[in-house]
């Protein structure tokens, strides 16, 4: 093991997260993760050289020596990026992220943004499956890869993926962040001290949320979308989405209402078996995922602007949680205008 990395775990900094269901905790180490006992760990791996980095190589000697993993298993993937995989032993999970690259190859701020968001959307992917995982540890990844000036930036987006990741997920209890290098911890306790949690929410306003209401309305009013969705009441979805204030409960029933439409279109399509057109409404977007017949983060898109209104059950939604949602509508029925223009297939390859 590198000898910049510590044995010793310490704890940097402990963010508490404040939800109607539990309150959460996100923590960010100096430490070996793969001394950590939680549900799911991550590892990089970088397929383009043989040692396949200094953390993988350090998981092969310490675990892979002691317990036995079944196959690692391809999850999601990222063309220009990498791809995600998982394996797990009795107790444990490991999410395996790879990287299309050596150790050490200069990252710019949208590939790093591409694999962060790929990452947290496998861990959504995995708990959606129905694992039984509470507590998960990430690595502070492709850190080799990012320039002194992109570091700053990194850290904030990684900070805010997690706080969106926790917020979003009922049964997570804890996410655990490990700067397992020496030199990468002053950067990172400079930058929780200096951007709190709280800064954090504020990056978040009142005219970001209009502006997105304003761009969902235009788009059901397309001219595409308008012949979709014929039966759908855009009256009701316009009154709800140019209110002021934004009320959620009734925003999700309207996109949950659109998001039916939307299937119902794509099974007169061809490429949709008539078992799967037979099926309900939800059970007809997994089983569209399943079968690989759309691209995957729009039937993610899809299954959690359905699902959506089962979380404001449990949960007092953050402007966070607001924007988030609001942007996956907006991206399901772009995706979805772009998709029906296209007219002659369901597939993209």
């Amino acid at each position: 093991m590198n000898a910049s990395i510590v044995k010793d775990k310490k704890l940097l900094r402990e963010f508490k997260i404040e939800t109607k269901g539990k309150n959460k905790m996100l923590s960010i180490f100096h430490g070996n993760i793969l001394e950590d006992k939680s549900d799911l760990i991550g590892i990089s791996v970088y397929d383009r050289q043989e040692s396949k980095g200094d953390l993988y190589n350090s998981f092969q000697q310490q675990l892979l020596n002691n317990r036995i993993y079944s196959m690692e298993r391809k999850l999601l993937s990222d063309a220009e990026n990498g791809w995600t995989g998982m394996s797990s032993s009795s107790g444990q999970h490991i999410l395996y992220i790879h990287f299309d690259s050596k150790e050490g190859t200069p990252l710019q701020n949208k590939n790093f943004k591409s694999i962060l968001k790929m990452t947290f959307a496998t861990l959504n992917s995995i708990l959606f499956e129905g694992k039984e995982i509470q507590n998960i540890a990430l690595p502070v990844l492709f850190r080799k890869g990012i320039s002194k000036e992109d570091y700053t930036n990194y850290i904030h987006l990684f900070l805010y993926e997690s706080f969106k990741f926790l917020r979003k997920n009922i049964s997570i209890e804890a996410l655990r962040i490990y700067v397992w290098h020496v030199e990468d911890v002053n950067n990172w306790t400079q930058v929780l001290d200096d951007k709190l949690q709280v800064s954090m929410e504020k990056e978040v306003n009142d005219r970001q949320i209009t502006r997105l209401k304003q761009e969902i309305m235009s788009e059901l009013h397309s001219p595409v979308l308008q012949e979709i969705l014929s039966n759908f009441d855009r009256e009701k979805a316009t009154y709800w989405l140019s209110k002021k204030e934004t009320n959620l409960k009734q925003i999700a029933s309207v996109a949950d209402s659109f998001v039916n439409s939307i299937v119902n279109a794509m099974c007169k399509l061809p490429g949709i078996s008539e078992e799967i057109k037979s099926l309900p409404s939800f059970h007809k977007v997994k089983a569209i995922k399943h079968k690989r017949l759309v691209i995957e983060w729009f039937a993610d898109y899809m299954i959690s602007v359905k699902t959506f209104k089962f979380y404001l059950r449990e949960e007092i939604p953050s402007k966070l949680d607001e924007y988030h949602y609001l942007l996956q509508v907006l991206q399901v029925l772009g995706y979805c205008r772009s998709l029906f223009l296209k007219g002659d297939k369901i597939c993209e390859k």
